[in-house]
């Protein structure tokens, strides 16, 4: 069994094309996602997983493309649950 390769913040910004500031907008401000932390180096860097970075394209493409934070953040919210809750919905 292959173990999954892990990037750091370094490694993974420059493939994805995305700022460390943006990447902490997209985190915090935004709450697209959630990196895992490694808890045993002293500045807690984040730990990437090819998906984590995959993810992480698709929001810079969708931003690109014109793209609401909104609508990004729905999106990826009916992909991971297949459903929407966050939204509350009127007659």
């Amino acid at each position: 069994m292959e173990l999954e390769k892990i990037f750091r913040t370094s490694e993974a910004l420059r493939d994805i094309g995305i700022s460390p500031r943006r990447l902490v907008l997209w985190e915090n401000n935004n709450k697209f996602f959630k990196i895992k932390r490694d808890s045993e180096s002293k500045n807690r860097d984040r730990l990437f997983t090819q998906d984590d970075i995959e993810l992480l394209k698709w929001i810079k493409k969708r931003f690109e493309e014109g793209f609401s934070s909104d609508a990004i953040r729905l999106a990826i919210e009916f992909y991971q649950t297949g459903k929407i809750e966050s939204v509350k919905w009127y007659k």
